[in-house]
């Protein structure tokens, strides 16, 4: 049973466990998410697997339908005597705007919000109370940009505590205090139905202070904004999970929200960061949202921060759940985009059109370019690779920036791939070898990820996740599994090696792209004269003429014969794999002195099984038929249950 078989049975499994149809688990979720566990843990049985699944599927049903969405009014401060989490999150209205007397202190009187769309509430009544406006809102109120906009004003609001300025008198007077958790809710005009009370107000506020009005579904660009304070208004695409890093020593938390800036020429994408105590802000925004920011901090062209400063603004957007069914068919969205982030169904190469976002599909690696490093605007230099991948239905071109580029690097042809959150474009200039007329893109930027599911090695460990095949019966091209004994292991070739290797099975390959480097020196023989930090080496896969030492790296050059009593072959095998099948490193190996000690580490796993992954490809550059690779292997005692041949 091949990969794309274990996900149809998995999926089929995890509707009957959450009594769904098959068809409201979208392909792209559970290919992604089975990949990244069977990728993270080589020791996952089936039973767990499917667990983590389920676990996983309802927590994200609960985060995004509609039981998720509640919001408070301010009933929790007056008809409880026990204050509300700070977590809890609010929908206000502000009914009023007044001075404290006597001072120049600002408060909102405030009630429940009203309800729009999915959202609900829980409520006993419509209730109101004072509230102390915030520093940082107060210049707004006597702004005359801002004349009027506080008049039966929405707000989404957490972290919301409250306290008792009744002065002793016996009748408390609760008031919510300041705070700058909050942000004010705009509305547009009618041709969103999932939005009420709608007033020209906003769209004129959004024009003057944004410089963007809503047209037919979407922002487009009005006019310039009439003053100039770092505005950001967005799409929101995706909101990351909170991260730390470390700054002066000490640890930072954040949280990033990634938005669409449509209202252009040419979309982009920015991200916005917040940081600890504004973290809870988050709270409040959804996918699909906009968020407008004025006063952001700007720490690049496309990275803004949540300051001191800043002031958020929100309109709801109108978001698909997983508790609806799945996608069928996809239609051009607003933005003129094809969306399959939610369509049910495995797409393949010959259905692909130009301007798909969120793309998920399975494909055979059929090429893997070279570096074509291209020139950025700062000067700097973005790696830049491609991949040529086929389904059976045809065969198309994958573009992978950057660090992801670097991942892709490390593929080889015949490997079995699972790209996610990939776009298309058309391809301007069609290749003879390409049968689509798109091209596809990926980078760490737009969130794509590349699953090497020919080297996972959670599905060599359980094999209720997979079956045997027999070598006999491997075709041309093919990914499979087989329990096969290894009977003989062999160099794979004259490669330029350490001193200290007397047998000749190890390499000098680049860390990043894991194609073997060569020394700038010349040399007479393939084998150092001293140490590697002594000489300086070149990537040709990369385009690097010196790569640093620590990124060049020892790894094991093998192939080996396998028998699995229908058929013997030799396959050559990854270097993930040989180390396995060794069961030492490759600088264990290295540090083995004597030769006959070496010779001894290459005869120990002779006639011992394994399962091994195994990858059939065709050569495009030779006619002497397929050619066999070892991608992983898993000794036969670590294999939890016998598997079934199929």
């Amino acid at each position: 049973m091949e990969f794309s078989g274990t996900l149809a049975a998995l999926r089929e499994d995890l509707a009957a466990c959450c009594q769904k149809q098959p068809g409201e688990v979208p392909w792209p979720w559970i290919a992604t998410k089975v990949a990244s566990l069977l990728t993270a843990h080589g020791n996952m049985t089936r039973t767990v697997l499917l667990t983590e699944l389920e676990a996983s599927w309802h927590s994200l049903i609960a985060k995004e339908s509609a039981d998720g969405e509640i919001f408070r009014t301010v009933d929790p401060f007056l008809g409880c005597s026990i204050p509300p989490p700070l977590s809890t999150r609010f929908h206000l209205k502000v009914l009023q705007t007044h001075k404290l007397p006597g001072t120049d202190i600002w408060l909102w009187s405030v009630c429940g919000g009203p309800s729009s769309g999915s959202e609900r509430r829980l409520r006993t009544a419509d209730k109101h109370m004072d509230m102390f406006v915030h520093e940082r809102h107060c210049p707004m109120i006597d702004s005359k940009e801002f004349a009027g906009f506080f008049d039966q004003r929405c707000i989404y609001a957490t972290n919301l505590k409250a306290a008792d300025r009744g002065c002793g008198s016996g009748r408390p007077l609760l008031t919510l205090l300041p705070d700058c958790a909050l942000v004010f809710e705009v509305k547009v005009g009618p041709s969103n139905s999932a939005l009420q009370d709608t007033t020209p107000t906003d769209e004129l506020f959004l024009r003057d202070i944004f410089g963007v009005a809503f047209s037919r579904e979407r922002f487009v660009y009005a006019r310039d904004p009439i003053f100039d304070a770092n505005q950001v208004w967005g799409k929101i695409e995706r909101i990351e999970r909170t991260r730390e890093e470390f700054e002066d020593g000490r640890p930072v938390s954040y949280a990033t929200v990634s938005c669409l800036i449509e209202h252009v020429e040419a979309p982009y994408l920015v991200s916005i960061r917040f940081y600890d105590a504004d973290i809870p802000l988050v709270r409040l925004f959804h996918d699909d949202d906009y968020i407008g920011l004025l006063c952001a901090e700007q720490a690049s062209d496309t990275e803004f921060v949540y300051g001191l400063q800043t002031i958020a603004f929100i309109m709801r957007g109108t978001r698909a759940s997983y508790n609806e069914t799945s996608q069928t068919s996809v239609a051009y969205n607003d933005l003129g985009f094809f969306d399959y982030r939610r369509y049910a169904h495995q797409i393949s190469i010959g259905q692909l059109v130009p301007e798909i976002i969120n793309l998920t599909m399975m494909a055979r690696v059929v090429a893997v370019s070279e570096n074509y490093p291209t020139q950025v605007e700062n000067g700097s230099t973005l790696d830049r690779y491609v991949l040529r991948i086929g389904d059976g239905t045809g065969v198309c071109d994958a573009t992978v920036w950057g660090e992801l580029g670097r991942t892709a690097a490390r593929t080889m042809p015949g490997q079995l791939v699972v790209l996610h959150n990939f776009e298309t474009h058309e391809d301007e200039s069609p290749n003879p070898l390409n049968d689509s007329r798109v091209i596809i893109n990926g980078s760490l930027a737009i969130h794509a990820q590349i699953f090497n599911i020919s080297q996972m090695p959670g599905m060599l460990s359980c094999s209720e996740l997979r079956g045997y095949s027999f070598l006999a019966d491997i075709a041309g091209e093919a990914n499979c599994y087989v329990r096969a004994a290894v009977t003989g292991i062999h160099s794979a070739g004259d490669f330029v090696k350490d001193s200290r290797d007397q047998v000749g099975i190890t390499r000098f390959a680049h860390k990043k792209c894991r194609r073997a480097v060569v020394p700038s020196a010349r040399l007479d023989g393939t084998v150092l004269e001293s140490l590697k930090s002594d000489y300086e080496f070149s990537c040709q896969r990369c385009k690097i003429k010196e790569v640093p030492d620590i990124d060049v790296v020892w790894e094991f050059a093998l192939t080996a014969e396998i028998d699995d009593g229908t058929d013997c072959c030799t396959a050559d095998v990854s270097p993930e794999a040989a180390a396995t099948i060794l069961g030492i490193s490759p600088s264990q190996f290295l540090s083995l002195s004597a030769e006959h000690k070496q010779h001894q580490q290459l005869k120990s796993p002779l006639g011992l099984e394994f399962v091994i992954s195994l990858t059939s490809f065709i050569d495009g550059g030779g006619d002497s038929g397929p050619l066999l690779r070892i991608e992983a292997a898993c000794p036969i005692d670590r294999v939890g249950m016998s598997g079934i041949h199929v």
